[in-house]
């Protein structure tokens, strides 16, 4: 770097050489189907592998990866424009927050979306209606039995998740039918949690015990 300082002018890069990759004889291929709009990483591997391809999936990822990143269609505002940036297709994680949100809260392009995903996954849209459901259930809004709403999830993707809590019916039926809670106690719980974690693998029972009375 100081090298460069003193030097009246700015540093001349040199190009990287350009470095053959296994995926040279398909780039066409792919860049035709990326052209054609399909963004399926998968699909362009199993693709390539049942045409003869000795190829892993892990590369054509990286290169749908770094293809997402330079293409005209990238997330991002054009750096420089005055334009708003363009909306931004959600993640699955911030999906599954924009199901729970209150629609009145969000932008317009969360809001289209929100409405176009039950036309374009209508059984996506029947789990999002059976969640829904369980949180009434469970928050003592509904007066629907946790035995109807087990059958009913029992038809969706929620399945698993039901035959979980199936194990579990007295507790769930204990959730619904008594007042008590953990909520007045979850700030001293998460505090015995932080401390015991800060003593994990240094201290025995007796410090933890002394720590956690003088914590309370």
């Amino acid at each position: 770097m100081w090298f460069w300082l003193r030097q009246d002018a700015l540093p001349s890069w040199q190009r990287r050489r350009t470095v053959p990759t296994i995926l040279d004889p398909y780039r066409d291929h792919l860049e035709a189907r990326w052209q054609a709009g399909c963004r399926n990483a998968a699909e362009f591997a199993r693709g390539l592998i049942r045409a003869g391809a000795d190829i892993r999936p892990r590369v054509v990822r990286n290169w749908a990866m770094r293809r997402r990143r330079a293409s005209t269609d990238v997330l991002d505002a054009t750096p420089g424009s005055m334009s708003p940036p363009p909306w931004r297709p959600p993640s699955i994680n911030r999906t599954a927050r924009l199901l729970q949100a209150d629609p009145s809260t969000l932008v317009s392009g969360d809001r289209h979306f929100l409405d176009r995903l039950p036309v374009e996954a209508p059984d996506l849209a029947k789990s999002v209606a059976v969640a829904t459901r369980f949180a009434d259930v469970a928050q003592r809004r509904s007066g629907e039995s946790p035995e109807a709403w087990l059958t009913a999830a029992a038809a969706t993707s929620l399945a698993k998740f039901a035959v979980g809590l199936e194990r579990d019916r007295d507790a769930l039926h204990g959730t619904i039918t008594t007042p008590w809670s953990t909520s007045p106690v979850e700030g001293l719980i998460g505090r015995l949690k932080m401390l015991k974690r800060t003593v994990f693998g240094r201290a025995g029972f007796v410090l933890l015990r002394q720590r956690a009375l003088t914590a309370i």
